[in-house]
């Protein structure tokens, strides 16, 4: 048999199993619904052998499946469902098997799970798992995901260095703590550098690993050189978005950025200062630009978590000649349609915003894989 005929030969085969394995379950459904009770689970049984991983993805489509015998109704619920009454998930006529079915980009990166009653549970067919705000969930990354670039490639250790540093608010009246990077020139030279504050510094040092893809990016020429300061609210829901947000922009304006300045080499200008932040971080780092614009020349807002407060009326009736930069996935149901009016406004008002929606969720994860972006475009070296 020659390399043509053999060729030939298992084209044909992959073929025919491909043909078996691709039955979609909306066709699933429709057979099922036409067969006598006896013969359900059978039919079923036979296609979810030739089924190879979960959720089922057909073309833009996904399927979320639950195999088992539940009292009550078992719910979905991700970033693009509601999430105080996620939905029911369909019963499969006769069976014990419940489904849910999303169209989604072939691009895009979804983190989900299961409730039956008050229990919350991950997808026991799906093996991907990640971490999602203290908790594991259940993954889905679609056929055509692009992993990030870099975070693979990051180490544990740093040219540079991170340091812990504190002070004390009168504003707020307690201790904060608070966490710089300092590029690896910065023993050596006497030079200023500018400075990328962040909110929420334990998170983008510690799970987004900030300083670290900074490191790795400025030591191959990927950006130049930059400071980071990260400081970790106290009481994060008062002090980003509710009662405590005055107190805790006087202590950024009046007190954290006059202590970095005083201790540390840095471009003290507004054009070397840029605000960072994340959800209600990215909210109150908006707050922070419009109330003080001469000082940030630069915000980087992720999936800013805009209700309840109208951020709207705070840039109303004044000029800004600052860049705003947004970005919010298009399955954060929470937060999109908010996010377009701000950014909407602001267009009509003619601020320089750049604006990005990905095939993503309201997660860390998404965060810090569009930084790899931003950062090389922010810090050029041209």
């Amino acid at each position: 048999m020659n390399k043509r005929t053999i060729l030939t030969f298992a084209l044909i085969i992959f073929s025919i199993i491909n043909a078996q394995q691709t039955e979609s379950f909306e066709s699933l459904l429709n057979e099922i619904n036409n067969l006598p009770q006896n013969e359900k689970q059978e039919k079923a049984e036979q296609y979810f052998n030739t089924i190879t991983s979960y959720p089922i993805v057909d073309g833009n489509t996904a399927t979320f499946v639950v195999k088992g015998k539940y009292e009550n109704d078992v719910k979905f619920s991700a970033d693009f469902t509601d999430f105080t009454n996620p939905p029911k998930m369909e019963k499969v006529e006769g069976l014990d098997i419940y489904y849910y079915t999303k169209e989604l980009a072939n691009d895009a990166r979804i983190e989900y799970y299961f409730y039956h009653g008050e229990k919350v549970f991950i997808d026991p067919l799906n093996p991907n798992k990640c971490w999602r705000w203290g908790s594991q969930a259940s993954l889905l990354k679609m056929p055509k995901y692009k992993e990030p670039k870099y975070f693979s490639k990051l180490g544990r250790n740093v040219n540079g260095q991170i340091l812990k540093d504190s002070l004390f608010s009168e504003y707020l009246g307690n201790k904060r703590e608070v966490y710089i990077y300092l590029p690896v020139s910065y023993k050596s030279s006497s030079k200023s550098y500018p400075v990328l504050y962040t909110q929420d510094g334990d998170v983008y040092t510690g799970i987004v690993r900030l300083p670290y893809l900074a490191d790795y990016m400025q030591n191959r020429n990927l950006t130049r050189e930059f400071i980071i300061v990260s400081t970790t609210a106290i009481e994060r829901g008062r002090e980003y978005r509710d009662d405590k947000t005055s107190e805790y922009k006087q202590f950024f304006t009046k007190e954290l950025i006059p202590h970095i300045e005083k201790n540390y080499r840095t471009e003290r200008k507004k054009e070397g200062r840029t605000l960072l932040g994340y959800s209600r971080g990215g909210l109150i780092s908006l707050d922070l630009i419009s109330e003080y614009p001469n000082i940030f020349k630069t915000v980087i807002a992720q999936s800013p978590a805009i209700p309840p407060r109208d951020i709207i009326s705070h840039f109303k009736d004044k000029h800004y000649d600052n860049r705003f930069i947004i970005s919010v996935g298009v399955y954060e149901k929470r937060w999109l349609e908010d996010v377009r009016k701000l950014v909407k406004f602001l267009k009509a008002n003619n601020v320089d915003v750049d604006y990005n929606e990905n095939n993503e969720i309201h997660s860390v994860f998404s965060w810090g894989k569009w930084l790899e972006d931003i950062l090389p475009e922010l810090y050029s070296i041209n």
